[in-house]
Parts: C-alpha cells; structure tokens; sequence
C-alpha cells in the first residue's frame, strides 16, 4: 500500500514543460520553442521601443543562428508586404548596417551574392520580402547569412540567419525550413 501510494504521488508531480512561446503584442505572431527545426533560444526587447524586439532561434544539426527582429522605428503606415515607402527604405538601411560592419573591418572577404524578392507562404496566402543572400568570414570562418524583410501588421519583420559555409546545402534547407515555419505562424 505504501509503495503504491508513493508511486501515485511520483506520476501526480507536474513535469516541466516546453519554454513558453513568446507571443509579440502588435502582430499576435505566437513564436514556438522550435521553428523549421531552429531551437528557441532567448527574446530581447530594445531599449527604444522604436527598435522592438529579437526573437533568436539555433541550429543545432546543422548549425545557424537565427533572429527575428520586430519593430516599427516609430513609423506609421508600414503595413504588410514591401509596397510602402517605410518598408523599401527600412531594407536599404538594413543593407547599410551590414555595409557598416564590412566597413568596419568586421567582415571579411564579405560580398553579395543576391538580392530578390521572396514570397513567405502564410496559412492564408503569400507576402512578399525583399530578400539578399551574403558571404562573408569573422574570426577565420566563413559564413552564408540571409537577410529577410518585410512589413507585417504595421511593423518592419526582418530576418537575418547565418550559417558556415561548411554546412552548405543543410544551412540552406534550415534557411528554408526556417522561413517556412515563420510562414506558417502567420494567418
């Protein structure tokens, strides 16, 4: 009898669960402890409520680092898609951020090796990013890395996910199961 009464209160304990998903208040986009195979890390908020938040994801197998960032710079009219002034004008300051760290000596052997427009497939459709695909090496290790961006429900939705150039093909298909998992968060 006792040790069947130890063994109901050892099943009866809570078990901790997965980490609470980080749900972002402007956009209700719900960010999972895994997405496309990515591993939730940490969410930071700005400082300046202009700047948002990150949300950061990783890979493991293989490995990436990956941040969704969430902000609106203090800006009205962004809305959802790549049509508005805000959002052409926010990609190109995005450029220039990583133009600033070449610059700076930071990257190394960087160069550019596309730039296009994407379609992020959501639950109900599709919207359009501006996308643009770089090489570069910090501290000796060659990286690929992506920049995504484009407005959602009023506020800028960038991401930039970097990879070794060693994992090759298995970065890229994280990169894409990456995207297609943040697509699906959104209706």
């Amino acid at each position: 009898m006792i040790l069947l009464s130890c063994a109901l209160s050892n099943a009866a304990e809570p078990q901790p669960g997965p980490k609470p998903a980080y749900v972002h208040p402007q956009t209700g986009l719900s960010f999972p402890d895994q997405l496309g195979g990515a591993i939730f890390t940490r969410t930071q908020r700005f400082d300046d409520p202009g700047l948002g938040v990150v949300v950061e994801y990783q890979g493991l197998d293989p490995f990436a680092d990956a941040g969704v960032y969430l902000y609106d710079m203090g800006l009205k009219g962004i809305g959802t898609g790549i049509e508005t002034k805000q959002v052409k004008e926010q990609y190109e300051e995005a450029q220039a951020d990583i133009e600033q760290f070449r610059a700076a000596g930071l990257y190394k052997s960087f160069r550019t090796i596309a730039e296009k427009e994407m379609r992020i497939k959501t639950r109900g459709g599709e919207i359009k990013a501006f996308r643009a695909s770089f090489s570069y090496e910090v501290t000796g290790l060659a990286y690929f890395s992506e920049l995504v961006l484009t407005g959602y429900k009023g506020v800028f939705l960038k991401v930039r996910f970097s990879y070794p150039q060693q994992e090759g093909e298995r970065g890229a298909r994280l990169f894409e199961s990456f995207m297609s998992g943040l697509g699906g968060l959104m209706p």
